[in-house]
């Protein structure tokens, strides 16, 4: 893992945890002491974290960044297993569907088995998933941002209008402390913001790591979805119920 790859792992524990021993951090990141001890002081001296005796602390918020699906799939692998899991309770025959990007949503899709169900994405990972297993998909048009395998633009957002979705479910990069839904990228968040728009349920899929984080570009809050965390699943479930429309009888 280099320098880059492990901060960022740092960064993400301690807007989970707030706080982390020298030890811990070793332990997650199989490095020795030097070496963690430089990603510490390169964190501090661009303000991004506090040393403090024994090791570090946060500095709230912490900023969440892009990173590529491969690291992302090594983290939290079990809770957005769960998370997946869950969120396919929320599917059901003859759905149509939009998937956003992201591996959190790709732990879904790994899981999902109800037939009859239509997808769209702006994922050609998850576009190459629901083929292989079966399903008819539909992968929109645009710009492909490589590093999140993400289609952007305005060709995805023209794309979108065609559509009305029975649900829709998207990751984030963070959530705010008020609810506020975040990701680094202008462009992604016009593709969800304008998904969620077309879809009439809305989930948002986030392992406990992404709350009380910020980022740059706003395209939704919690008050207009969902969400589904390894948090608190017996309130998100009474949400749920409570908070979204009835079904149509199929």
């Amino acid at each position: 893992m280099i320098a880059n790859e492990r901060q960022q792992r740092i960064l993400e524990y301690l807007a989970e945890r707030k706080n982390a021993s020298v030890n811990e951090l070793m332990d997650l990141l199989d490095v020795s002491d030097s070496t963690l001890r430089r990603d510490l002081l390169s964190l501090e001296k661009q303000g991004k974290c506090e040393r403090v005796h024994g090791g570090v602390s946060a500095i709230a918020p912490v900023q969440a960044e892009d990173q590529s699906m491969n690291l992302r799939r090594t983290e939290f692998h079990l809770e957005k297993k769960e998370i997946g899991r869950r969120a396919i309770d929320q599917v059901e025959e003859g759905d149509l569907i939009y998937i956003d990007a992201g591996t959190t949503t790709e732990a879904m899709l790994l899981q999902l088995d109800i037939p009859g169900v239509g997808i769209v994405t702006n994922s050609i990972n998850h576009a190459a998933l629901a083929a292989n297993k079966g399903y008819e998909v539909t992968l929109i048009g645009g710009r492909f941002k490589s590093i999140t395998d993400a289609i952007v633009g305005e060709e995805a957002l023209d794309f979108l209008d065609k559509y009305i979705f029975d649900a829709g479910f998207f990751g984030t990069n963070a959530i705010s402390p008020d609810g506020d839904l975040l990701t680094p990228d202008l462009h992604e968040a016009a593709v969800k913001k304008k998904a969620m728009r077309q879809s009439q349920r809305v989930y948002v899929l986030a392992d406990s790591s992404k709350l009380d984080k910020t980022s740059k570009i706003r395209f939704g809050d919690l008050q207009h979805a969902v969400l589904i965390c390894n948090e608190n699943p017996d309130l998100e479930n009474a949400l749920i119920l409570q908070n979204q429309p009835e079904r149509e009888k199929r």
